[in-house]
């Protein structure tokens, strides 16, 4: 079955299990023949089954979706991992770029220091490819770090 349609029948299968509350696996593939009309000539039942089981297990791996005692199906919001970076009501993203000083850890704001390139000529920079590494020295420490500004440069939280 391709991506593009594995996909829309998942957010059919979603939707139905957040419309109707607990369903079995049995029930799910009867809803879904009934209001959808995945039809017999998409899916046989036992392929419509096949696809309901793959949905149901993935979702369950995920934690989305959880299995009561009597066997049915709810629909759940993960619970983000303590490691998990979480933007509190206080805290936005903003457009000024930043980033991380390797030594001490703080958030450096590049619109506040000078960036300094190396080489200082564009165009001996990009034949040697060091067109995308700069050098900040940070306020806080001193320190003076190197930088990719594909992966380093983030927005900063304020």
């Amino acid at each position: 079955m391709p991506h593009a349609v594995r996909t829309s029948k998942d957010r059919t299968y979603r939707d139905l299990v957040i419309r109707y509350g607990q369903l079995t696996n049995t029930e799910l593939c009867r809803k879904a023949r009934e209001m959808t009309g995945f039809g017999e000539k998409e899916m046989s039942d036992s392929a419509l089954e096949k696809d309901v089981d793959r949905f149901v297990k993935y979702h369950l791996e995920m934690g989305t979706l959880t299995r009561g005692e009597d066997g049915k199906l709810n629909w759940s919001q993960p619970h983000p991992r303590p490691d998990q970076p979480i933007l509190s009501n206080e805290g936005f993203l903003t457009s000024r770029a930043g980033v991380k000083c390797e030594h001490c850890g703080r958030t450096i704001d590049l619109a506040a220091v000078e960036l300094r390139w190396r080489p200082k000529s564009p165009l001996l920079a990009r034949a040697l490819h060091v067109h995308h590494f700069f050098r900040v020295t940070c306020p806080n420490c001193g320190f003076e770090g190197r930088y990719d500004t594909g992966k380093d440069v983030k927005p900063i939280l304020q």
